[in-house]
């Protein structure tokens, strides 16, 4: 398998910057877009650029096309495993399963696909329905064994 340790950490380092910086950056456009409400046209216009500056900061496509990239190309090795046992599984599964694998949390998964937790979740669901796992059965350890055994529904 083409995952190392480095690769997985520095995988969850990228995940918790570009959360943090959406974080700040949600904060200050609030307080920005109550300062434009104030009054003064040169301070007004000023202001207004500073948000359209953070608007587009807010965009993180910038750094979540990287980093769902860089989860890509180093889980092929599970990936194809992956795809050859269950062939029905799409490139969004591929992905999650890939995301299971190494350990990234939901709500970081939700962020790097920009998309709800609840989304998240839900896929996670269907993903065990495809697995043929029970509610009682875990996703993340089933993942984690994959490699273990050839199992099929």
């Amino acid at each position: 398998m083409n995952v190392n340790l480095a690769s997985t950490e520095e995988i969850r380092n990228l995940t918790h910057t570009l959360v943090d910086r959406r974080l700040w950056a949600e904060k200050l456009l609030a307080y920005v877009r109550a300062v434009i409400h104030a009054r003064g046209k040169d301070r007004l216009r000023e202001l207004r650029q500073l948000e359209l500056a953070i608007q587009m900061e807010l965009d993180d496509s910038r750094v979540t096309k990287p980093l769902y990239h860089f989860i890509w190309d180093h889980t092929e090795t599970l990936r194809d495993k992956l795809s050859s046992t269950h062939t029905d599984l799409s490139d969004n599964e591929l992905f999650l399963c890939a995301c299971i694998y190494l350990g990234i949390s939901t709500a970081d998964v939700a962020e790097i696909r920009s998309v709800a937790p609840s989304s998240v979740i839900m896929s996670r669901y269907r993903l065990k329905k495809k697995f043929c796992l029970t509610a009682e059965d875990d996703l993340e350890s089933y993942i984690q064994n994959y490699f273990k055994s050839d199992t099929k529904c």
